[in-house]
């Protein structure tokens, strides 16, 4: 027989400014080293998550996300939606989403600022306060979502950072060979 007794501890203030004394130091969002286990999808094609809610991600303005993909040789269009529709309705900014080519061969970086994505009454997008952020890659040829849950999907995502570009240069032949290796 298992038991289990309930138990909630509240304090009587909450600080919210002493949740950034949580921030990790670090760029990476997602590198798929243990696939897509910490994201949720329901067809296997688009990774939906929750993580820019994490207090130890650094989520400052002045960091843009980049993606590695690594096209294979297809024309493919990245589309992403973030919203903030679970949040307190302070922090509901409402919907927004982008859309990207991206083609060739090879692990290329997709810089993304948040001003590149388009939302409601011309607002533009604050990283703390997406709810739900979710990706999803298209070959656009074959007019079909790449199954981005599977190991065959993450050979194109490769990874995800969430980068300050004033303190970043561009990717290391050592990151290009990391990622490729992953």
């Amino acid at each position: 027989m298992l038991n289990s007794k309930e138990q909630v501890w509240l304090p009587e203030l909450v600080d919210r400014r002493s949740l950034a004394k949580l921030i990790k130091p670090g760029e990476t969002f997602e590198d798929f080293g243990h696939g897509a286990r910490d994201w949720a999808t329901r067809d296997g094609r688009s990774l939906t998550t929750h993580k820019f809610q994490d207090p130890a991600l650094d989520r400052g303005n002045a960091r843009k996300l980049v993606f590695t993909i690594d096209p294979h040789g297809k024309r493919l269009t990245l589309r992403l939606r973030a919203e903030s529709k679970f949040l307190a309705p302070a922090d509901n900014q409402g919907s927004f989403t982008l859309t990207k080519q991206v083609s060739g061969d090879g692990p290329q970086e997709v810089v993304i600022k948040r001003e590149d994505f388009e939302g409601p009454d011309g607002k533009t997008l604050e990283w703390t306060k997406i709810g739900t952020f979710q990706v999803t890659l298209v070959d656009v040829e074959a007019k079909k979502a790449q199954e981005l849950a599977t190991a065959s999907g993450q050979e194109y995502l490769q990874a995800i950072r969430l980068v300050d570009e004033r303190n970043r240069g561009p990717m290391s032949e050592r990151q290009a060979s990391f990622i490729k290796k992953s």
